[in-house]
């Protein structure tokens, strides 16, 4: 007599007929298998800034990135504009631990005390703080005093 499957049988061997059915146990990655992790613009601008040791605008940057390999940009029409406008954002929200520095209009230079390696700054806000006027009114002419057009000054 021919041996016949088991109703749990049966369903594993059918679950794994079913289109985009899940396996049971996956394969766990390991750290040797996985691929090296894609440098971000902001991590690459910021070991060439530290190597090169001098201030660059965000198109020399770019250029830089893509020459040394480091970073290039996904088909984006303007990488040097947005690379310039996340320093400047990392340098207003992270204030004196942001890894940049403006060292002209346009230009940026790696800090000496701003961490290399993006855990290790710490997430602080920007340091600048803009205190608030207070509203000012027109000065009052002096009783008696005439107005310079001509009309007279408010009575005493």
């Amino acid at each position: 007599m021919p041996a016949t499957k088991t109703k749990a049988a049966k369903k594993a061997t059918s679950r794994s007929n079913v289109k985009g059915a899940k396996p049971k146990h996956r394969a766990k990655d390991t750290a040797e298998s996985a691929p090296a992790k894609k440098l971000s613009a902001l991590d690459a601008a910021a070991r060439v800034l530290a190597a090169s040791g001098e201030s660059m605008t965000a198109k020399e940057l770019i250029g830089r990135l893509a020459a040394q390999g480091l970073w290039s940009s996904p088909n984006g029409k303007t990488p040097d504009a947005t690379l310039s406008a996340a320093l400047q954002r990392e340098i207003a929200t992270q204030g004196t631990a942001s890894r940049f520095r403006k060292t002209a209009p346009g230009r940026f230079a790696a800090t000496t005390a701003g961490a290399t390696d993006a855990t290790t700054a710490p997430k602080t806000k920007g340091a600048k703080v803009k205190p608030k006027k207070a509203p000012t009114r027109p000065a009052e002419p002096e009783a008696g005093a005439t107005i310079p057009d001509g009309t007279p000054g408010p009575k005493a």
